[in-house]
């Protein structure tokens, strides 16, 4: 973070704390992932976020229920690149 920035969102867990105008709100989710410092120790990296959500998606998507993933994020933040891409290297097969 830089000199004199504000942290205006943090995750915690399953949490969602948004800092707005001196109020604080906090909003629940099944999976809510941090991904802004590597060295964090709440950082979740690409591995993490395909076995707590794409893997069950995928087995439950062969057992024939549908199922749908919300990726929303700042542009350029890797969502397409999480939901797209090999898990034996960096390039996109879709």
């Amino acid at each position: 973070i830089d000199a004199g920035a504000t942290i205006a969102v943090a995750i915690h867990h399953n949490a969602v704390s948004v800092n707005h105008a001196g109020q604080r709100r906090t909003f629940g989710f099944d999976h809510a992932y941090w991904s802004v410092d590597a060295k964090d120790p709440g950082f979740a990296g690409q591995e993490q976020v395909n076995n707590d959500i794409g893997k069950p998606c995928l087995e439950n998507m062969i057992k024939g229920y549908n199922f749908c993933v919300f990726a929303y994020g700042q542009t350029g933040a890797g969502k397409t690149h999480t939901l797209s891409a090999s898990s034996k290297g960096d390039k996109q097969i879709g």
